[in-house]
């Protein structure tokens, strides 16, 4: 999975959120809501134990 240009920070408009797993995981999507809440815009991942 590659989405080269999700943002996460609204003001700079960059990744700098980040989701770290292990290899016992696998995700099986991920996204970025551009919702405005903080300057940074909400992570969702789904993952697979």
């Amino acid at each position: 999975m590659n989405k080269e240009n999700l943002s996460t920070f609204m003001l700079l408009n960059k990744r700098i959120d980040y989701i770290f797993t292990s290899k016992e995981l696998e995700v099986l999507k991920y996204d970025v809501y551009p919702v405005y809440m903080s300057d940074h815009y909400p992570v969702f991942v789904q993952l697979k134990l």
